[in-house]
């Protein structure tokens, strides 16, 4: 059995040093692109999530101006005057009118 030394001498063809040399390549380039594909998804993530808590903060925080708020107000006094003259509409075609209905 041969021992191993720093003055010990192998060979290698040529086209396997060249293909070990390619694999080698490849897999770095793949690493590389893999490692930068991921820190891009993660990049995006954090992007939409920072969104999503804003539009979260703004939905949680959202107050209609007062403006509305009074449309909304004088929508639904409206709403229950519509709703009272029907009544009183169907009350007096159904022939109720002697004046027992306020």
């Amino acid at each position: 059995m041969t021992k191993l030394s720093e003055d010990s001498e192998f060979t290698v063809p040529l086209k396997n040093l060249i293909a070990l040399i390619i694999a080698t390549a490849l897999a770095a380039t793949a690493y590389f692109q893999i490692n930068q594909e991921l820190a891009h998804q993660s990049f995006q993530q954090d992007i939409i999530w920072g969104k999503v808590r804003e539009h979260e903060d703004w939905i949680d925080t959202f107050r209609p101006p007062p403006e509305v708020l009074a449309a909304m107000a004088k929508q639904r006094e409206l709403e229950l005057l519509l709703n009272n003259l029907e009544s009183r509409l169907e009350f007096i075609e159904n022939g109720h009118n002697d004046g027992d209905f306020h």
